[in-house]
């Protein structure tokens, strides 16, 4: 096929070096101007029968380029952001974390027992507590049936159970009394109330400060933060 210098339309090659639409030479005999020029050839006049020449799609290579994406940050746990000197409820309750204390040098508990043995007599849980015997004290108020005898006055099965010939006191105010810290844990554990005062205005908080049982005193203030009371 040549094309016409002029209008560009299209003419089988038969030997004619003239377009037969305007009559100006075609690119056979005399190469256009753009093509001596080297710019791209004008467009087709497809409006005086020309055909437009098909477009050829080139593939042309563009580079790649790699980002690189920043890994996300590991999950963090809330243990992570946990105070660690917080501790659970279940902690709260573990004696294994607590050294017992026990009484001072001075509070002789052979000579309280003889003392106050009408007392213990009629309230065996108090002597009990009040000596730090917190696996016999846990075993007789963690049980379920303590429930329907807790009414029984000096009930040994009731740890909030008062001793009506002093003051109405309960079994956690002696323990705090003589600094058996783990009794006075199993005791609150299972239903006793350490800031009930008996009739003397006295409870377990004002027993263990007052007798200088400080480690008694720090875990009540724990539990009073843990439990919210």
């Amino acid at each position: 096929m040549s094309f016409c210098s002029e209008c560009g339309s299209q003419h089988p090659k038969s030997g004619s070096k003239f377009c037969s639409n305007c009559g100006a030479p075609t690119d056979d005999f005399l190469p256009s101007a753009s093509a001596a020029s080297g710019l791209p050839p004008p467009p087709l006049d497809i409006s005086k029968g020309a055909s437009a020449p098909q477009a050829v799609a080139v593939a042309v290579p563009f580079p790649q380029v790699y980002t690189a994406v920043p890994s996300p940050p590991p999950p963090t746990s809330q243990s992570m952001n946990r105070d660690p000197n917080q501790i659970t409820r279940s902690q709260l309750y573990d004696r294994s974390r607590y050294p017992n204390g026990g009484p001072r040098g001075d509070q002789n508990l052979c000579c309280l027992t003889f003392l106050c043995a009408a007392n213990f007599a009629m309230c065996p849980l108090h002597w009990l507590a009040t000596c730090g015997f917190d696996e016999a004290v846990d075993g007789l108020t963690s049980h379920a049936f303590w429930w329907w005898c807790r009414n029984i006055p000096c009930s040994p099965c009731d740890p909030s159970a008062m001793m009506p010939l002093w003051f109405c006191s309960e079994p956690t105010g002696w323990a705090a009394s003589h600094g058996q810290l783990h009794t006075v844990m199993v005791l609150v554990k299972n239903g006793a109330d350490p800031k009930r005062k008996n009739c003397s205005d006295n409870n377990a908080f004002s027993d263990a400060k007052r007798e200088k049982h400080q480690h008694v005193v720090d875990w009540l203030n724990e539990w009073q933060r843990i439990e919210g009371r």
